[in-house]
């Protein structure tokens, strides 16, 4: 008896020991996964997804332009002052609403705002100058008392007609977190945006030529007035005004922004092989914080993503779109797509394609094709209608005699004969699939397709270990 508990404690240690094996080997896996749902970097959370490193701005957001795929999520829909990555808005609506060689003149509205402590070009009262002048003010140097003054002209008269206007276009290129009541970024009361929104706000701003131009520029003067001389302005973003010290390769333009509540905040445009991304940092502690994520990020955007070619077919034309953006080991198709089919009215069929990576959009394709030949059906070849025998009613004809009996039994050769045809054309089919399907070569010259082997396989070492656990508690019990 003393025996038999000892074999039986045996066996029970040894199943304990096999279970804390097979605990410790998924404790990685596990921990792993809990710590990727705990990651502040929303994209980092999707398995399959490129991983980024880790960043110190509170909120970011990276988006490829080319495709409009957001790559890096970092709290990007949090709402948080902006401070003066406003005025990218600022200078678009004005670009889009007014005339760049218009006067204007400053009023008080405007040089409310040139005072110590704020960023400003120090405009006095009755000073006029271009719109055009005005603008890479805003732009370059962040004057708020620019910014201001033109949101009064072009609001007709009214700072708050213009950003109502500011409001409504940021609705229109689709932000949803985004709420302006000034137009130069100066701390208010419920003045927020998002990074995801500076993000759209930015990307549609670079569309405009001449915004794409003002961003761009390094050193501007503007002209001088009947009160001061010429100012000589510089971008404020590090990576233009020092490239040497700050510069990263590609980088086209950007706006800087910081006040003690949204902390620093930098916008950069980079352009490289085609494509056109926009970093956006915000609540960041210090300028260089905001640019080391950005360096992290353009390394990031250019290194894990490649931006491919849709390749119709033969008779295809790409008629928009067609580029896809995916992790640099795979390929388009190893995208999930989504296919829209309609009726392009020309004896052409037009296809939509979305390209998804991981359920993130992450290009599309318009493709025209010619519509499909249709295969022709056989028509089955009527059969004369089968004479009367002249039996008499109420009785039955001989079996095998006369005309009705020849056709009838035709017919039922013709119904097998089908039966055959539909079975081996689904046997062919079946081959078919069979040939296609990924195989495994064997010893002894044997094949066998894939799926059934690595089933059959699994079985095998199920089975083994059960052997393997019955010998050992047999050898167990003998001693």
């Amino acid at each position: 008896m003393l025996k038999i508990r000892r074999n039986q404690k045996s066996a029970k240690g040894l199943t304990l020991l096999l279970a804390l094996i097979f605990m410790l080997g998924m404790l990685p896996q596990t921990v792993m996964a809990a710590r990727d749902q705990n990651d502040p970097i929303i994209t980092n959370r999707t398995e399959g997804w490129p991983k980024a490193s880790e960043k110190d701005c509170d909120y970011v957001c990276l988006y490829d332009t080319s495709t409009d795929t957001v790559l890096i999520n970092k709290g990007m829909d949090v709402q948080t002052p902006p401070a003066s990555l406003t005025k990218i808005m600022t200078v678009l609506v004005a670009l889009e609403r007014g005339n760049l060689d218009d006067m204007v003149a400053m009023t008080q509205t405007g040089v409310d705002f040139a005072v110590s402590g704020s960023s400003n070009l120090y405009t006095v009262l009755g000073e006029s100058f271009t719109l055009r002048d005005m603008l890479y003010g805003t732009l370059l140097a962040s004057a708020n008392d620019m910014a201001t003054q033109v949101a009064e002209y072009i609001g007709g008269g009214s700072v708050d007609n213009f950003v109502a206007m500011m409001n409504e276009r940021a609705k229109e290129i689709g932000c949803t977190g985004t709420n302006f009541v000034n137009a130069c970024g100066m701390p208010a009361d419920g003045h927020v945006s998002t990074a995801h929104d500076m993000a759209l706000i930015s990307a549609e701003a670079i569309k405009n030529d001449t915004f794409r131009e003002m961003v761009s520029t390094v050193n501007y003067t503007i002209a001088a007035t009947d009160i001061y001389a010429a100012r000589e302005i510089t971008n404020h973003h590090p990576s233009l005004a020092s490239p040497d010290a700050y510069g990263f390769q590609g980088v086209i333009g950007g706006k800087t922004g910081y006040t003690d509540a949204a902390g620093n905040c930098l916008v950069t445009y980079v352009e490289r092989d085609g494509r056109l991304i926009v970093c956006v940092t915000m609540h960041g502690d210090g300028i260089g914080a905001c640019l080391q994520d950005t360096s992290e990020m353009i390394t990031y955007a250019y290194v894990k993503w490649v931006l491919r070619n849709v390749k119709p077919k033969e008779g295809e034309e790409l008629v928009a779109g067609g580029k896809v953006l995916t992790p640099k080991k795979k390929k388009i198709k190893n995208c999930d797509k989504n296919e829209t089919v309609t009726d392009n009215g020309d004896g052409r069929e037009k296809v939509e394609n979305v390209y998804l990576w991981k359920g993130t959009e992450v290009g599309r394709a318009t493709i025209l094709r010619p519509k499909p030949t249709p295969v022709p059906t056989e028509t089955p070849t009527p059969q004369p209608a089968a004479p009367e025998t002249g039996a008499p009613q109420g009785t039955e004809s001989t079996a095998g005699t006369g005309y009705g009996a020849f056709f009838g039994e035709s017919g039922a050769e013709t119904a097998q004969t089908g039966t055959a045809a539909n079975a081996l054309t689904t046997d062919k089919a079946q081959a078919a699939q069979a040939e296609e399907a990924p195989k495994v070569q064997l010893p002894f010259g044997i094949t066998m397709n894939r799926a059934p082997f690595i089933s059959i396989a699994v079985l095998a070492l199920l089975i083994l270990l059960g052997i393997i656990l019955i010998l050992l508690t047999v050898a167990l019990r003998k001693k």
